[in-house]
């Protein structure tokens, strides 16, 4: 096997996002022909792991390189760094801090990847610092910014996220549909239905992520009637509803004792496909499910859609069967048992 022949193969493995025992093989494969591998080759590799989320094997091959006395560039370092921000995103940072002793110079991708580790960790003034410098730079960009105001909304920041938001606009950097999307699920993990309603209303383009998380706003804000025209508007733009949306709206027309309204989408839920799962469940019967004039009807459709109730979901179910003194039978076909062995 020939350097050429080596690089062309590990490129085919980055690209197929194969597992990394493949690019381990093609090295060893390599290394029994005596043929020298260089640094080219090594961060194939790290590519590799990288786009199949194998981010520990990514850091073994980033370690060898060093034990090979190879010098990692700038390449090394954001494959690295991006493989690390999704799960080890302190590890990401500290790599960073590498790079000036290597007499490396981060790039848009290195920052781009660090705002990405800092969205993970809701380290959000991190994430501003290095957009700042990115602003700079005059290398900001959408991703970038995206999970920035993501990171802002974990930490709490929803008024940030607008800010920069605005920022954006004042600066001439393309915003798309997933900044708007960060920004009104920053607004939406943070009560601020209002907010997020706003953004929601300024977008041009709008999609199913968008809908969703404008429905759960409204959901949290117990404002069934708006969430339910967002579901309607939803279907006007020929958007297909994901079990979120119906999650969102069913749910909202619960906080709202909308019990029909609440049964139609469950049944529109099922028709499109979709099954009920332990959260969603839990989350009706905490509005009151249980007690509909319709016997056990969450505990029915957790039985219909094969869902095992979570200890919440259990408890409310279980409390249900002793008010109203259902036996067995009746509760939703020899539910009671079950439910009492599942609390216990």
């Amino acid at each position: 096997m020939r350097q050429q022949e080596l690089t062309r193969a590990l490129l085919k493995l980055r690209n197929r996002r194969s597992p990394p025992e493949l690019a381990r093989e093609l090295l060893a494969q390599a290394a029994e022909g005596r043929v020298a591998c260089n640094v080219l080759h090594y961060n194939a590799s790290i590519s590799a792991c990288e786009r199949s989320s194998h981010w520990q094997d990514a850091l073994d091959f980033f370690d060898e390189m060093g034990r090979q006395k190879m010098q990692q560039d700038c390449y090394s370092f954001n494959s690295i760094i991006h493989a690390l921000s999704s799960t080890q995103w302190q590890a990401a940072l500290r790599l960073l801090d590498d790079m000036p002793l290597k007499r490396l110079e981060p790039d848009y991708i290195t920052y781009s990847s660090c705002i990405r580790a800092c969205d993970q960790g809701s380290a959000w003034t991190s994430a501003l610092a290095f957009l700042r410098v990115m602003l700079e730079a005059g290398t900001c960009n959408a991703v970038a910014c995206s999970a920035c105001i993501s990171a802002c909304g974990r930490a709490g920041g929803w008024r940030k996220a607008l800010a920069l938001l605005a920022t954006m606009q004042a600066r001439a950097v393309r915003r798309d549909v997933a900044v708007f999307n960060a920004a009104l699920s920053a607004c939406e993990r943070n009560g601020a239905w209002q907010a997020a309603l706003a953004v929601f209303e300024g977008m041009d383009t709008k999609d199913a992520v968008t809908y969703s998380a404008s429905m759960t706003a409204l959901e949290k804000a117990e404002k069934w009637p708006e969430a339910l025209a967002v579901l309607q508007e939803m279907k006007c733009q020929r958007l297909k509803p994901t079990v979120v949306s119906f999650g969102a709206a069913m749910s909202a027309s619960a906080r709202g004792s909308q019990w029909p309204l609440a049964l139609c989408i469950l049944e529109e839920l099922r028709r499109s496909g979709f099954k009920l799962g332990p959260a969603l469940c839990s989350g009706l019967l905490q509005h009151g499910f249980a007690s509909l004039p319709r016997p056990l009807a969450a505990d029915a459709a957790m039985l219909q859609d094969k869902v095992a109730p979570d200890d919440f979901a259990s408890s409310v179910l279980l409390a249900e069967c002793e008010q109203r003194r259902l036996s067995a039978t009746e509760a939703s076909g020899g539910g009671r048992p079950r439910l009492v062995a599942r609390v216990k």
